[in-house]
């Protein structure tokens, strides 16, 4: 008879975590399909004729943030308002000059990075989901 009830008990548990999981699972897959970031981007290109930019636009995982030569892939958008990134196309420097590949940039915290010819600054303004 003990043995019975341990036996329903483990195949209880197992159940009971592999629901878990999958609700986990499915609660991330949501959260990257329907959460976004507004992003503020400005800086300067120095190349023949130079060129000052501004602008801000909404950002979902998957989308890119393109300004001249320069590419920058969102990875991941938090709910607490980190938004990190991956280097596509061009080069990215930090303020020590040291070529980045990827970052994780916070809410309200604007960061200026080096390009080849030019820098930028990116801020994330407010995250949103629905």
């Amino acid at each position: 008879m003990k043995k019975r009830i341990i036996r329903v008990f483990v195949i209880f548990a197992i159940l009971l975590a592999i629901t878990a999981i999958i609700s986990v699972h499915g609660v991330n897959r949501y959260i990257d399909t329907h959460t976004w970031a507004t992003i503020s981007i400005s800086g300067e290109n120095h190349s023949d004729t130079y060129d000052a930019f501004s602008e801000e636009h909404e950002y979902m995982k998957g989308d890119h943030i393109s300004t001249g030569d320069l590419s920058l892939l969102i990875t991941k958008i938090r709910h607490n308002g980190d938004v990190t990134f991956k280097v596509e196309r061009g080069s990215l420097y930090d303020g020590n000059g040291e070529k980045i590949k990827s970052d994780t940039i916070s809410k309200n915290k604007k960061i200026t990075y080096r390009t080849d010819n030019g820098n930028i600054q990116l801020n994330v303004i407010s995250v949103g989901y629905e």
